[in-house]
């Protein structure tokens, strides 16, 4: 699941760490999540993340935030513009939201900001929750899929008369079985003695054939 977080975002991770937006933040940490910025985005991030008001709301030093913005350049994926669609939006601040986010192919634009990004982000297909909700359904629904598999899992699924959570099932399943037979037979290769086998093979004795097996 690949994410774009709205500059407001990012301000309530730096200073409420209770709260949903750095919850998943954590996420991210811990590779659940993807997260995605343009350098321009970030540019964005780091100016208003250093406002006095944000830091004394923090409770952190500059040089404090300073590590926070480090930490998250480390986490992002970075987006190469390579399209714009200015003018989308009112705000040319939220145009970087945007632009980072249809450009990285996000799933995801998080904001708190839900009137202004609204028909763009209906536009170009992107999912756009408030943070705690979306954090509620993350934990509800552990697993996320990008809108090209989940749109082929649902053409396929309909047309079997399953469900799609059965679909899922079915297909981890599948894939499991697949898994570990390879790792069955991995085992034994990694035992193997063709030498020994051929020995074995061409050995004298043992049962005659039955009429239908001789050579």
């Amino acid at each position: 699941m690949l994410m774009v977080m709205d500059t407001d975002v990012v301000v309530a991770a730096l200073r409420s760490p209770t709260g949903a937006s750095a919850a998943l933040l954590r996420r991210v940490r811990l590779g659940q999540l993807r997260l995605a910025a343009s350098v321009s985005l970030f540019t964005e991030y780091e100016a208003v993340c250093q406002r006095p008001e944000h830091a004394e709301a923090a409770g952190l030093s500059s040089h404090q935030i300073g590590i926070f913005l480090d930490a998250m350049a480390k986490l992002v994926e970075p987006v190469p513009i390579h399209f714009r669609w200015r003018p989308q939006l009112r705000d040319p601040g939220d145009e970087l939201v945007l632009e980072a986010a249809v450009n990285a192919g996000a799933d995801v634009l998080l904001s708190f900001n839900q009137k202004h990004f609204s028909n763009a982000a209906h536009r170009f297909g992107l999912q756009l929750p408030l943070p705690g909700p979306f954090l509620t359904e993350l934990s509800t629904y552990p697993l996320r899929l990008p809108r090209s598999i989940r749109a082929g899992i649902e053409r396929l699924s309909k047309q079997d008369g399953i469900s799609i959570n059965q679909f899922v099932s079915i297909a981890v399943a599948e894939k499991l079985a697949i898994m570990q037979a390879e790792t069955y037979f991995a085992e034994r290769i990694a035992r193997a003695d063709l030498e020994a086998f051929d020995q074995l093979m061409s050995r004298s004795g043992g049962q005659a054939p039955r009429g239908e097996d001789e050579a």
